[in-house]
């Protein structure tokens, strides 16, 4: 982890993975298509 670029990072499994509701964010889009497994 860069800790100049993240606060906070930690791995968790696919399923796991908490999104922010109503957060139209391109992180949040990238961390949906991978829980959903359409990553390309």
């Amino acid at each position: 982890m860069d800790e100049s670029e993240l606060k906070y990072a930690e791995w968790v499994k696919r399923e796991d993975i908490e999104l922010q509701p109503n957060n139209l964010s391109l992180t949040n889009e990238m961390m949906k298509m991978f829980k959903e497994g359409k990553e390309r």
